[in-house]
């Protein structure tokens, strides 16, 4: 950003400048959404953690049970 205007600018190139400094913007920050995306897809995506015994585990919740007590088991391994 320029603090005084060069000889000769006129208003039609600042207005020039301004554009391409909007598409820079907006092209690096479609980049990071995108890149942000990918990353959110392959950890949703992605395999969860490795079961205790054998290929699963199976939790069995009480009915009615409220949250902090159904997470409490896989929270604890195997």
């Amino acid at each position: 950003m320029a603090l005084f205007r060069r000889r000769g600018e006129t208003p039609e190139q600042k207005k020039g400048g301004l554009i391409a400094g909007l598409i820079g913007a907006t092209a690096t920050l479609s980049l990071v959404a995108i890149a942000g995306l990918v990353w959110v897809w392959s950890v949703y995506w992605g395999p969860g953690p490795q079961a205790g015994q054998g290929e699963t585990t199976t939790v069995i919740l009480r009915s009615g049970a409220g949250v902090s007590e159904s997470a409490r088991p896989c929270t604890r391994p195997g």
